[in-house]
């Protein structure tokens, strides 16, 4: 009598997500997305507000003769500019030192990265924006994510916590761009 093939329980298979989780899915990425290109859009912009340092007025009547000494400087007092962003105002050259230290990193990613922010900071040759009129990437995606991934890391290292998601989100996007490229290389 031939062998009747044995019957094997079937593999195991991870769920499915259901549509709800994935419209949830992509609803968040769509999310991250915005969030990227609002912190995009505050750098490409640099919108820097002035503010005015109250000076206050000393009388030195009481010294005649004496001649005061300025603690303030020459040329009145420092007037610092506040660059407008999503987590609010920020010193301008706080967000300017933290794009030069990544440009001066000896980590290759980070210096890239400051590499983008340059670019976009002196609008370069930066794209006009992240997004496409559909809420996706603009095209290419590797090019847009990293553009994304460099301004969610200064978002990051300026103490921004919201940015933690969408930053995660688009390294990941990025990896996986890169991923298919170097396969269609092959």
């Amino acid at each position: 009598m031939p062998d009747e093939p044995r019957r094997t329980r079937p593999v195991p298979r991870d769920r499915l997500p259901t549509r709800q989780q994935r419209e949830e899915a992509r609803q968040q990425a769509q999310d991250y997305r915005a969030y990227a290109e609002v912190w995009y859009r505050a750098l490409r912009g640099w919108d820097v507000r002035q503010h005015t340092v109250p000076v206050p007025r000393m009388s030195y009547a009481f010294a005649r003769g004496f001649e005061p000494i300025s603690t303030m400087g020459e040329g009145g007092p420092d007037l610092p500019t506040a660059l407008l962003t999503p987590i609010g105002e920020l010193r301008e050259t706080e967000v300017a030192r933290a794009i030069s230290s990544m440009v001066a990193s000896p980590v290759p990613d980070r210096h890239a990265a400051g590499g983008l922010l340059e670019r976009v900071r002196g609008s370069l040759t930066a794209p006009v924006s992240l997004l496409r009129e559909g809420g996706g990437w603009s095209y290419p995606a590797a090019r847009t994510a990293g553009y994304a991934v460099a301004v969610l890391t200064l978002a990051v290292t300026l103490g921004d916590a919201e940015a933690e998601g969408p930053l995660r989100y688009a390294q990941a996007v990025l990896r996986r761009q890169e991923a298919q490229s170097s396969c269609v290389e092959s």
